[in-house]
């Protein structure tokens, strides 16, 4: 159901009751309307964290989305009553990896470190100042962790990254590919905008 931003009450017992899934790409969804995602995550929709690509509103870092959606929750649901605590660190981090597991229906194999699931997990680098004091490990990767601080990425027990290091994708041919199909694109939607 794409970003469900402007859900009547009346829809949103639809989504609980016929259980489709959801995506919040906050930094665009914002700029539509107040979206509900603590309601919605708290009746059990299936509601994952995205971006809109690219070429949408902010950032691809899904660390930052989920810094979006959580100063725009505590916007719409914590400041009218003056709520503080609106999301914690915790549940934030359930929405990004549990939520997207289960909006995509596979939360049976990943979206958490559990036995029998997929070993996809990644290690931080949490030697910047900005994660010092690492009074809550969990506050800080909720609030100021972001893809730079991401050093390795396992995924199904492969190492995918390593030391900020692609194992499994050659970035230069995949720019290469890149910068020679960019005209090509934009000439199509030069032709489609006319």
């Amino acid at each position: 159901c794409a970003h469900s931003v402007l859900l009547s009450p009346q829809e949103m017992d639809l989504y609980v009751k016929h259980r489709p899934t959801a995506c919040h790409c906050a930094f665009g969804n914002y700029a539509i309307g107040q979206h509900r995602l603590i309601e919605m995550w708290r009746r059990g929709i299936a509601i994952g964290l995205g971006t809109d690509g690219a070429a949408g509103w902010g950032s691809m870092d899904i660390f930052q989305v989920a810094h979006a959606a959580r100063i725009g929750q505590q916007a719409v649901m914590g400041t009218p009553v003056h709520y503080r605590g609106i999301m914690s660190a915790e549940e934030l981090l359930r929405v990004a990896t549990n939520g997207g597991a289960r909006s995509l229906g596979i939360e049976d194999e990943i979206g958490s470190i559990e036995v029998g699931k997929k070993a996809d997990f990644l290690l931080i680098d949490r030697s910047d100042m900005e994660h010092t004091p690492m009074y809550d490990p969990m506050f800080v990767l909720a609030t100021t962790t972001v893809g730079r601080d991401v050093r390795t990425v396992v995924i199904d027990g492969r190492v995918v990254m390593k030391d900020r290091v692609f194992q499994t994708v050659d970035l230069d041919e995949v720019k290469r590919r890149l910068d020679e199909r960019f005209p090509k694109i934009m000439e199509r939607f030069e032709a489609a905008s006319a």
